[in-house]
């Protein structure tokens, strides 16, 4: 999922109750940006614990599917994910 406001957020909590393997991109330094810290950083924990890859201060840089219809998706980090679905919630770009 690629955003950090609040539906990006809550469909990574919901897709991980569900058993996917969530993994959040977020070009910032911590998500929810004009929320009280406190709850963020607390929100931040829970969701690691529950098991979703969080990646801040990146963003993606291409997306490229392959002949099995997976996806790989490049971070401007450098970094290589593969997914089966890439979800944008990152509002009006």
């Amino acid at each position: 999922i690629v955003g950090g406001g609040y539906i990006a957020v809550e469909f990574a909590g919901i897709f991980s109750g569900y058993g996917s393997h969530v993994t959040q991109i977020y070009r910032g330094d911590l998500f929810l940006r004009g929320f009280d810290d406190d709850c963020r950083t607390f929100l931040r924990d829970e969701m690691i614990k529950q098991g979703v890859d969080l990646r801040f201060d990146t963003d993606v840089a291409a997306i490229a599917k392959r002949d099995d219809g997976r996806l790989d998706v490049t971070l401007k980090d450098g970094s290589v994910i593969e997914a089966d679905k890439v979800m944008y919630a990152a509002g009006r770009l």
